[in-house]
């Protein structure tokens, strides 16, 4: 599909087209291909086999601490303020402080049929003091009828990378099916943005004040160690309320 063609379906859908550049290597290996630089965000993409769907990924820096971003990931409740199109969030299980099965529901277009998600949550902390935030669908006792269409979530993941106390690195995948009759290049098309969309609305979120700081998970085979370090300016971190993680909005 041309880039004028794109730049329609998207307009048309409510997000907006990558503007083009010319990237030479992709962000370490795994097979991402380098896609496009938007807002301070790099973008890839990745064939994925058997699948006629493209994974996409993208990589930025946010002036907060890690204490902070991953607070925004957590907390539930405010979900809305910056998940697009989102219309409910709510924890059909807490399996654990950072584990969870979630529901969420995201309003489109008339046109289009609305989406809904029922997928499990898990972060926890590497090794190295990364944090690791991993999502994929599944079914649920719980889990109330669609509201349109029940949406899979392949795989999404985030990963957060401290820097120092007062940065983190913030990585995203993002492998989902609308399902429905949506064809699969308008699908791969619209989601280019997604990235973009998403990292922006974290860093716009951890920015805010009034955003506190929370526990991040225990390092591995260690958890008397203590819970992560202490965002500067933000007071001591304070043990999330609810296990949750952000949604992959289907934007179609």
């Amino acid at each position: 599909m041309n880039r004028n063609a794109s730049r329609f379906l998207c307009a048309v859908f409510g997000v907006g087209a990558l503007s083009p550049c010319v990237l030479h290597a992709a962000d370490g290996d795994g097979g991402w291909e380098a896609l496009a630089f938007e807002d301070g965000v790099r973008v890839f993409r990745k064939e994925v086999p058997g699948s006629d769907l493209v994974a996409f990924r993208g990589v930025t820096t946010i002036e907060a601490p890690a204490t902070k971003v991953f607070s925004v990931l957590m907390d539930d409740a405010r979900r809305t303020e910056w998940v697009d199109r989102l219309a409910c969030s709510r924890i059909l299980e807490a399996v654990g402080p950072y584990e969870y099965v979630i529901y969420q529901h995201f309003e489109l277009p008339f046109f289009i049929s609305d989406r809904d998600y029922v997928y499990r949550g898990k972060a926890r902390r590497l090794a190295d003091g990364r944090v690791e935030l991993v999502m994929k669908s599944e079914e649920h006792p719980r889990a109330p009828p669609t509201v349109g269409v029940r949406a899979q979530l392949l795989r999404s993941r985030y990963l957060l990378t401290p820097l120092g106390e007062r940065r983190t690195r913030v990585e995203v995948e993002i492998h989902t099916d609308p399902c429905g009759l949506l064809p699969a290049w308008l699908v791969n098309s619209i989601q280019e943005s997604w990235p973009v969309k998403t990292l922006a609305g974290i860093r716009r979120q951890a920015h805010r004040p009034d955003v506190r700081p929370v526990r991040l998970p225990p390092l591995p085979r260690a958890s008397s160690r203590g819970s992560g370090p202490t965002a500067r300016g933000g007071g001591r971190p304070r043990r999330p309320a609810v296990s949750s993680l952000p949604a992959a909005s289907p934007r179609r």
